[in-house]
């Protein structure tokens, strides 16, 4: 018994406009969902380029220090050594002091450095042969190429 009156029909018409009042929110929360899952990833992807990029400066820092160390020792024990001495030694230490510095180098920050570096190279440059950075550059190239 119906005691609200108005009988089945009134009823039927509710039904069906609250089912596309349900379709019509069903629609709004699906792309509410969507564009949450579109938000949330764009933040995700955010904070991993920045975390990614704050973890390079870390790393970079951390290579600048040993460069700085090194480059320091290589001036110390260089005074020590009498030329011929020292041509070997900067000879030795000089192509894993360019690999750190290839990791790291900025021009903005690294101009002490690269002068520091470039000082190094012209004074290997100018040894004999034995202690010459370019001339076992050359001869490894040589070597390649002819396949040895």
């Amino acid at each position: 018994v119906n005691l609200a009156g108005g009988g089945r029909n009134r009823t039927r018409g509710a039904a069906e406009e609250s089912r596309s009042d349900f379709v019509k929110r069903q629609h709004k929360e699906r792309e509410a969902r969507e564009r949450k899952r579109i938000r949330d990833k764009a933040a995700t992807t955010i904070q991993a380029v920045y975390r990614s990029h704050r973890c390079l400066l870390t790393f970079q820092e951390e290579l600048r220090k040993v460069f700085d160390k090194r480059s320091a020792d290589i001036s110390k024990v260089g005074a020590l050594l009498p030329v011929d001495k020292k041509a070997k030694f900067v000879h030795l230490a000089l192509v894993s002091l360019m690999r750190l510095f290839a990791f790291f180098f900025a021009p903005k920050l690294d101009g002490a450095r690269f002068a520091a570096l470039k000082d190094l190279l012209v004074f290997s440059a100018q040894q004999p042969l034995a202690s010459n950075i370019f001339e076992a550059a050359i001869a490894d190239a040589d070597a390649k190429r002819l396949g040895f």
